[in-house]
Formats: C-alpha cells, structure tokens, sequence
C-alpha cells in the first residue's frame, strides 16, 4: 500500500510541476510583450502600440485574425461565415475607409490544359444559335450576326489560323478574327476554362486579329478564358457607324497575355450620319500581362457628333506591358466627347513606360467639348517608369472649343517609380484640375525623382494624403523633395489620423485563405514566440518540418512536382488556434511556391494554393483550415510542389506551426 502512496504522490507532484511550468511559461510570455509595449525592445516604441488594437472587420460583422501586421500593409484571413461587402480597419486613430470583397472571385486560367491539336475547323458565317464544345481551327474570319448568340463550353479551345484569313475581311484582312455583331457567350470555369490561342508552331504576339466586340452586341460575355498571341486580345468597339450605337461587354476572371494589346475600346461615329457611339465594358478580375504595346487601350473621339466611353476596371492585375492603361480622349471641329472610366482596386506595376497614360484633347476653329472625369481610386501602382502620366492638350486657341479634365485620384499606393503622378499640358488654358487626396507616396528618392512632378503653369492641390511609410514621415509632411513644380498641400495625414486602405487583393475561393491589404497608419506589433514555447511546453506540438528553401532554377518541364515529402500529424491536437505554413518554425512569416503547393490524403488532393495565380509568384501567409488538420490527424500527408506556368522554380523554408 506504501509503494502505490509513493506513486501517486509521484503523480500529484509531476501534475504540480507541469502546472507551475506552464504558469511561469504564460508569466514570462506576458513579460516579454509587455517589454515590448513599454518601448524596452529596439525595435518597438510607443507610437507602434496602437497595432494591439488594430481589428479588420468583414462583411457580416466577422472579425478577422490578423497573419502580420506593418504600418502599411495588413496580411489577414478570410473569416468564416462572412460574405460579399465591404471591409474596413479600426485603430485607435480611427476607422479607416471601406473597400468592397468579393468572395470567390481570384480564379486566373493557367495554360496547362489548353488543347495542342484541334478536331474540326471553321470559318464564315455562324448562321444560328450556335454552340461550340469541340477544340476548333479558325481558318479565316467568323462572324456572328445580330440576333445569334454563340456560345462556347468549358474546356474548349480554339485555334486561330497564323497570318491566314481565308474570308479576307474584317480589321486585318490577312489575319482570322472573331467578329460578334450578336451575342458571344464564353463559359469557362475554374476546372476547365475556355483557350484562345495560334495555330503557330512559334507562337508570338499578333499571330490573329482576335476576339471583336462590335455595334449592337450589348449582352457579350468571357468568363474564365485564356486569350494570347492576337493583335488585339478583345476589341470593344463601334467606329463610323450611322444612328445611335451601343456596345458593351464583360470580360471576367480571364487571362489576357501576350497579344499586341490586350483589351481595346473604342468609339467613334460616323460622319455625317452618326448620332452617338456608346462603347462600355466591365473588365474584372482578369490578369493582364505580357502585352507588347497597352494592357488595355481606350479610345474615344468625334468631330461633329457625341461619343461616350465607359469602362469598369476592377480588381485586375496589369503588369509587364509596355503601358498599363492607355486612354486618349478627343475632340474636334463640333464633336462632344464624354468618359467616366472606373479604375479601381486594381495591381498596376512593371509597366515599361507608364502604369496610367490619360490624355484629354480637343480644340479648333469651330469648338469642341472634350468632358474627361476618370476615376482612378483604390489601386497599387509600383515599379512602373511613372505610375500615372495626365495631359491636357487644346489644340486650337483659348477661344476654340472647351476642354475639362478632372481625374480624381484617391485612396491608392502609389510607390516606388521615377515619377509617382506626372501632369503636363500643351497650352495653358481650358480646365485641367486633378483631384489627388487620400493616396500613400511612398518609396520615392533620389535626383529627378519625384511622388507628383507638375509640368504645367497651374497650381496643383495635394492635400490629405500620406507622405512616406513611418510614422515620422506622415508627422513632417510632403517633403519638398518628393514634388517638383508647383505643389500645394494645406493639410496631410499623420500618425493621429484614422487609417487608410488602398489596395485589397480580391476575394478568395474559401475562409481561412489569406488576404493583403495595403494602406497606411494600420499600426504594428513585434513577433511574440508564446506559440512555439506552448507547443514545447504545454502540448507537446513540435512544428512539423516540411522542407528547406529552394534556390531559383530554370523548370525541367512544364508541370514538373519539383519538391515532395510526407508528414506525420499528431494524433492529438491543440483544442483551439489556428495552423499555418510558415517560413519560421516560431513565428509566423510568408511563404512562397512558385507555383503551386499541393497536400494529398491517401492519394487525394486535400488542400492546393496556386502562388502565382495573380501573374508575378506572390508570397503568402496561409492557413490551413482546422477540420482539414482535423481530418489528417493520425495520418502521413504528402507534401508536392509543382509548377503551372514554365519558366521558373523556386520556394521558401517551410513549416506547418500552431498559433492560438
């Protein structure tokens, strides 16, 4: 009896002293944050507390938890249970500005499934409703008259003949176009999107005309396809058309690469005859890269007549073309021109030339009416030579006709280029008034480098906006180094002021997948390691090696799984938290795949995560959602990384860790 008292009195002490570990463990973690809180480590002070307090509130009130916290950029994860709405920040400075979340809206098509070889070809007349679902040879131009529709299935692609038309028509007459004057329907989805592509055994830019878009087509939608190697990927337009004519179209969630350019509009009426050319789009959700000339290129002009140009471009990503978005807005003689272009939420960066180019002309002997009052709000413009280029040109004297241009610039990041806004002018008359408040500047210096460079003789306001990334920058001011020309700021905002979103990268397929807000004034907070010391001490949960980082090379093959492992997941697991992959094994920090990391239970994919599915690899703070890890629990899980797109391989360290 003796022995089984000293077992059990064994016993009570171990429960003693694990409970007396675990209390000096919590005690020492809360020493350490406060430590952080009172300014004792370096690389906190007081101004940064405020990031305790930093909440990201979904629609449906869902609160999210927050992956990494900087002053200018929120990485968070999407909350259960909420839905499309607007999302915004609190701070103790304040609530910052709403921008609106989509769920379920990032799907870019790859190129790994398009067709290499086609079952039938076809050129001319589509003379009825029509639907294609095998992979076609265009052999020459096809047209879709008013009053057809054509639609084209899921997991098709179509073929364009090479520098060939054997209908000798159309825009380009030596190269096969898809002309709707009716109703063109693409319904690809996310397992099988739709392929537009060359016959070419060398495929460049040009190769075809592409997809037009023309007067009297209003209901003409692309959704989840893929278009390359055209000279205009998709036209939108009506050009010396009598009457009045609308035309309109919706390009969503498509990958538009390597053509000439990329999406055009342009409206122009006829001369005597027409009335009004009404050209419209909502291009969203698309990647649009890799375009020789402009990603998107809008037009609108008229001489004697009205022409109105209205674009939505939403949620896009536009890089490495030579010009983002190009527009050229012009009158002449006694023509009325009008646009109200929406640009907004958009990644605008790695444009060789410009990330915006918006130009309003207009003037002669007669009179024009040049009306230009773009919206350009909500995006991240980088890396381009200069993110936004505006001018003004009348043409004729003060007296001949009358041009007002009135962009409105507001609540973007605007970074890291030679010139941040550029505005020039022709002649020093007619309206030209930006309208530039609420934006991030940040990331500019060095000689002939400039966040606004007014070129013009007019005062130019820049009032209410962040100047730099810290706390001290946004307290001093816009620098005078940051602006040349004549630059009038009356008041700015500071680390007292509520904070900003610009840039909300768009929705995801599912809670718990990441997403980056950038801004300013969203406060900050120092890594704290309590999850690793709770994993060692409490549960007894090691973070879960899954592999080291792996240097840049060259892909051996397109799709190539260029990394495999397994991984044991603990039986029993922490009751609450959240997993994560991290490039730390005690903190939490962004990982990166490029392309593509795939989990697989007893052979099936469980989980994926397509790091370059917005063009450019991006790095990424996950979550692995609960009743995922729930399901592995006990079991071996195989880890692949995998290319998609060619060209390179490469991929953080990385870790499976719990946070609570």
């Amino acid at each position: 009896m003796s022995q089984i008292h000293s077992w059990a009195a064994r016993g009570s002490v171990w429960k003693f002293f694990k409970f007396t570990l675990f209390a000096i463990t919590i005690m020492f973690a809360v020493f350490l944050h406060s430590r952080s809180l009172l300014g004792l480590k370096q690389t906190l002070n007081v101004s940064q507390t405020n990031g305790w307090n930093t909440a990201v509130t979904f629609p449906n009130n869902k609160t999210a938890s927050i992956l990494h916290l900087a002053e200018t950029q929120i990485d968070t994860a999407v909350p259960d249970g909420t839905a499309s709405g607007n999302v915004f920040v609190t701070t103790d400075t304040g609530t910052s500005n709403s921008v609106s979340f989509e769920l379920g809206s990032n799907f870019i098509p790859a190129a790994a499934d398009e067709a290499d070889a086609w079952e039938t070809t076809f050129s001319g007349v589509v003379g009825t409703n029509t639907t294609w679902n095998t992979d076609l040879l265009l052999t020459g131009d096809v047209i879709v008259p008013a009053g057809v529709t054509l639609i084209i299935d899921d997991g098709t692609t179509i073929f364009a003949a090479s520098n060939s038309d054997d209908q000798n028509g159309g825009q380009w007459s030596d190269k096969t176009e898809l002309i709707i004057f009716g109703t063109l329907l693409v319904n690809g989805s996310e397992t099988a999107p739709v392929y537009f592509t060359s016959n070419a055994v060398n495929k460049s830019p040009g190769n075809w005309g592409g997809i037009q878009i023309r007067e009297g087509s209003t209901s003409s939608e692309l959704a989840n396809c893929m278009i390359r190697y055209a000279n205009e990927g998709v036209r939108i337009a009506s050009i010396n058309v009598p009457g009045e004519v609308e035309v309109w179209a919706n390009i969503q969630n498509c990958s538009i690469q390597h053509n000439e350019t990329g999406i055009s509009m342009r409206a122009n009426p006829d001369w005597p005859d027409g009335i009004r050319a009404n050209v419209g789009a909502e291009i969203k959700n698309n990647l649009i890269a890799n375009n020789v000339k402009e990603g998107i290129y809008l037009r609108n002009w008229c001489g004697y007549q009205n022409a109105t140009t209205a674009a939505l471009i939403v949620n896009n990503v536009i890089e490495n073309n030579d010009t983002g978005i190009f527009m050229w807005i012009d009158s002449w003689w006694l023509g009325h021109v009008d646009d109200r272009t929406i640009i907004k939420n958009n990644t605008i960066n790695n444009n060789t030339t410009y990330g915006i180019y918006a130009e309003a002309m207009g003037g002669d002997v007669s009179g024009s009416d040049t009306d230009a009052k773009p919206s350009i709000e909500n995006n991240l413009l980088y890396e381009n030579q200069t993110n936004i280029y505006l001018k003004l040109s009348p043409m004729g004297a003060a007296d001949y006709g009358f041009q007002d241009f009135q962009p409105t610039i507001r609540y973007n990041t605007i970074r890291d280029a030679s010139f941040g806004i550029v505005m020039s002018e022709l002649k020093p008359y007619d309206i030209f008034a930006p309208i530039i408040d609420h934006n991030v500047f940040e990331g500019f210096s060095g000689p002939s480098v400039y966040a606004i460079a007014n070129q013009t003789s007019r005062t130019v306001y820049a009032n209410d906006n962040y100047w730099g990334s810290t706390s001290a920058e946004w307290d001093a001011g816009m620098p005078a180094e940051f602006v040349s020309g004549i630059i009038y700021s009356a008041s700015h905002l500071n680390s007292t002021s509520p904070p900003t979103i610009t840039r909300m990268t768009p929705g995801a397929d599912q809670a718990g997948e990441s997403i980056t807000i950038y801004g300013a004034n969203f406060g900050s907070f120092p890594q704290i390691y309590l999850p690793a010391i709770l994993n060692q001490v409490v549960f007894g949960m090691q973070p879960i090696f899954i592999g080291d980082e792996i240097p840049q090379r060259d892909v051996q093959a397109v799709r190539e799984i260029f990394y495999s492992t397994t991984i044991d997941i603990p039986q029993e697991l922490p009751p609450s938290g959240n997993f994560y992959l991290s490039a730390q094994s005690s903190a939490i920090s962004p990982v990166i795949v490029d392309d593509e990391i795939i989990m697989k239970l007893d052979g099936s994919i469980v989980y994926t995560h397509d790091f370059s599915a917005g063009g450019q690899p991006q790095s990424a703070t996950l979550i692995v959602p609960r009743p995922l890890i729930e399901q592995m629990k006990g079991q071996s899980v195989s880890i692949e990384y995998r290319d998609v797109y060619g060209n390179v391989v490469t991929a953080s360290e990385m870790w499976l860790i719990w946070v609570p």
